[in-house]
């Protein structure tokens, strides 16, 4: 199975302790080198995305179509441009991706793009985790993720989890 990330999964799922699922999930994700470079270069107050350079799970690769990742560009971060184009080159399984634009694009081209919140829910149907509910408030608290409250309550729907009164 292959899997290619963006930055934000990455760093969602390091921000709340979860970062661990994607191995348990996937055996090894593919960062590109756009993303690698970032997360590795940049100092997060989240340790655990800083480290990738040190998880034997994550593999690191450029997009080789780079008329492709320039033409993404136009439409995307190149973090976003670059994880698309080789999600695509690599016909990736799964693009992970929480970025609106990113899945509209990934989605147009064929790909099945799946956000953090997707990510959680696998983890919880495989037993991975217990609950999806606490896990989506640390995001919003320690991530700073902005989730509408009909998007909150359909995660939560899909995990069988009433939403919070």
């Amino acid at each position: 199975m292959i899997i290619v990330s963006d930055t934000s999964p990455v760093v969602s799922l390091a921000a709340i302790g979860q970062l661990d699922l994607l191995p348990q999930l996937y055996k090894s994700i593919t960062l590109p080198q756009v993303v690698y470079n970032e997360l590795a270069g940049l100092d997060y107050t989240v340790p655990s995305s800083a480290k990738v350079q040190t998880l034997s799970w994550i593999q690191q690769r450029r997009a080789t179509n780079r008329s492709l990742f320039m033409e993404l560009q136009a439409e995307l971060s190149p973090n976003e441009a670059e994880s698309v184009a080789l999600a695509l080159e690599l016909s990736a399984d799964q693009l992970l991706s929480d970025e609106h634009p990113s899945r509209a694009v990934a989605t147009r081209f064929g790909l099945d793009p799946l956000s953090t919140f997707g990510v959680l829910l696998l983890a919880k149907r495989r037993g991975l985790l217990p609950a999806v509910q606490p896990a989506v408030a640390a995001l919003i608290q320690r991530a700073s993720f902005c989730v509408k409250p009909e998007i909150y309550a359909a995660v939560l729907q899909a995990a069988g989890e009433a939403p919070p009164v």
